[in-house]
């Protein structure tokens, strides 16, 4: 439930994170509302499901009110409420994104070999809108082409590079190979995402900087843009299952919560 940086839609994910083997961590990351700022959960989740409320206080604590409609998360800039299937290896096979009566109102539909996803349909209602096919370059790079479905022609490329399986660099070209904006993500000593900005013409427009808790989570996220000049910084604090997978989040502004995130999982 966190908030997203809006711009190009870009991508960051796990290519190769699986060798083959059941995951005992499943990163939710590409064609996840949380693609920019993968998150690690514990164990082998097979369904993640993501839903978000207003905030009340109940008791002296904040608990989950009225879930937040379509139109609200929109307005807040923050993720949808989604489900998210995972297969044995920990690769995402479907995202779907809901609406406040859990009705599927868009939703992806992925193609995974053994270590990495291969293509992915994005469905809206009935239409495919938009089909991406990803290339394995090297060990540390691949292509990611976005294309019609409807010409079966190129619409977008982007080139992916990692280190230590971390993602570096995403850079993204027009179908006729013109330069159009570049991310670049930076991790600590423990290989936490520390941050992200995103450039155009050489020129860093925005991104985002994180702090984590004692779990390796996000719990101060800033957001800051360039263009316009605004930043923003929400602060997050998580309760957990057994598996020390968080189950309730409470995002607060300037310390007055604001959203409180809930989530179900299903386990292999």
């Amino acid at each position: 439930m966190k908030t997203p940086f809006l711009v190009l839609c870009a991508a960051i994910l796990c290519l190769g994170c699986s060798d083959n083997k059941p995951a005992e961590k499943t990163v939710v990351g590409l064609f996840t509302p949380y693609q920019y700022f993968p998150e690690s959960v514990n164990g082998r989740v097979k369904e993640i499901k993501e839903t978000n409320y207003f905030p009340v206080e109940k008791e002296g604590k904040i608990v989950a009110g009225v879930r937040l409609t379509r139109a609200d998360l929109d307005s807040l800039n923050f993720t949808p409420d989604f489900i998210v299937r995972f297969n044995e290896f920990g690769l995402a096979e479907s995202v779907d994104h809901l609406d406040e009566n859990d009705d599927v109102f868009e939703y992806w539909k992925i193609t995974n070999d053994s270590v990495y996803p291969v293509s992915a349909e994005f469905w809206i209602k009935d239409s495919i809108v938009n089909l991406s096919k990803i290339t394995k370059i090297d060990e540390n790079s691949y292509q990611w082409d976005i294309i019609n479905p409807k010409t079966d022609t190129l619409r977008n490329r982007a080139i992916l590079m990692y280190a230590d399986k971390s993602l570096k660099n995403l850079n993204w070209f027009s179908s006729s190979g013109k330069p159009l904006s570049s991310f670049e993500w930076t991790y600590d000593p423990s290989k936490h995402l520390t941050g992200y900005t995103y450039s155009s013409n050489d020129t860093v427009r925005g991104g985002m900087n994180f702090t984590f808790n004692e779990r390796g989570l996000f719990e101060i996220q800033e957001i800051f843009n360039k263009i316009t000049g605004k930043s923003d910084k929400i602060r997050y604090e998580y309760e957990y299952d057994n598996a020390g997978n968080w189950i309730k989040i409470v995002a607060f502004r300037d310390e007055n919560p604001l959203i409180v995130g809930v989530r179900e999982y299903k386990y292999y």
